[in-house]
């Protein structure tokens, strides 16, 4: 863990970052210093930066007004930030919250002047010059799984022994645990009712009347074993029987389901990507996939459930028909 004299700044690309989890990423960089600066730029007047603007400056983060002069508005800004806080030497280490490789530049000119830069990005979209210029890079999916690990260990140590509970009742339900049970008890009770009645013998010399009328109570114990052995019977039909029709039977009923499934969540990815494109589209009509992808978790609350965890540049490529793809990670509907 780094030293609390270490002093952090945060600069967030609106543009090429998941907005939605600005919280914890907050929580991850407070573990490596004291926050000297916490800004975020892009054009917070249009969506879909507007949709975060509140949440945004509740969290003391500083809204830099970009407006879309040019492509690259954005990009300048943060820039030029980061050089005039160089030079008066305000942070050790610097948090590049983005997935655009125009950064590495950028990144490069951090660890020249002898700080560090780390950079934080969306595991599908991480740019590869951007990973190497710096001194480490984490996706957000990582760091959202830490730090859910970190908030539930109760949790965790409770789901480790209900499986340990549902194996032993499954293995007792077996027919030759069931056999095991079963021959048990007749072998135990015969014999304890062999010894009962040889020392039954002896003790109603010396024993006492409240004695003998205890042995008297235990002498009905042999007939037991009879009933055992009449359970164990009806157990041998229930090993013969075969329990494989009832999967047969359920993956014989599922595969039409599947079909009309697949063919009904095609279409619906399909008007998503069609009405987060027409939320967002600009004037030379190429978007880009990460201000696509925050579109589309204010169009749709189950986003990321219905992807799949399937890259988004997977989908347009599915859709290319309606849709065609630039090499740096843009989008442009036919």
């Amino acid at each position: 863990m780094n030293t609390p004299s270490k002093t952090v700044a945060l600069l967030i690309d609106g543009d090429n970052a998941q907005l939605a989890y600005t919280k914890q990423i907050i929580e991850f960089c407070a573990t490596y210093g004291t926050f000297k600066a916490k800004r975020a730029y892009g054009d917070w007047k249009t969506l879909p930066l507007s949709a975060h603007a509140e949440t945004i400056s509740k969290l003391s983060v500083k809204r830099v007004q970009q407006n879309r002069i040019g492509k690259n508005a954005t990009d300048f800004g943060l820039a030029m930030d980061v050089a005039l806080m160089l030079d008066k030497n305000e942070a050790n280490i610097y948090f590049i919250v983005s997935s655009d490789g125009d950064f590495a530049a950028v990144c490069e000119r951090i660890r020249q002047k002898g700080a560090k830069v780390i950079g934080i990005g969306n595991k599908s979209q991480k740019s590869t010059e951007l990973r190497k210029i710096c001194n480490q890079f984490f996706d957000v999916e990582e760091i959202l799984k830490r730090q859910k690990k970190a908030s539930e260990p109760k949790n965790a140590a409770k789901s480790k022994l209900t499986p340990k509970a549902s194996t032993t009742a499954e293995i007792l339900k077996t027919p030759a645990m069931f056999k095991l049970l079963s021959k048990a008890p007749t072998e135990t009770k015969s014999k304890t009712s062999s010894k009962t009645a040889e020392q039954a013998a002896p003790s109603l010399k010396v024993a006492s009347p409240t004695k003998s009328k205890v042995t008297k109570a235990k002498s009905p114990a042999p007939p037991k074993p009879k009933n055992a052995a009449k359970t164990v019977a009806p157990a041998k039909p229930t090993t013969a029987v075969a329990p494989k029709t009832k999967p047969a039977a359920k993956q014989a009923s599922a595969s039409p389901t599947k079909a009309i499934a697949s063919t009904s969540s095609s279409e619906t990815m399909l008007n998503l990507l069609v009405q987060a494109y027409q939320n967002s589209a600009e004037q030379d009509g190429w978007v880009s996939l990460t201000k696509l992808g925050t579109v589309l978790r204010l169009i749709d609350k189950d986003f990321e459930k219905r992807f799949a965890n399937k890259r988004l540049s997977t989908w347009f490529k599915d859709f290319s028909h309606r849709f065609e793809l630039f090499k740096r990670e843009r989008v442009r509907m036919k």
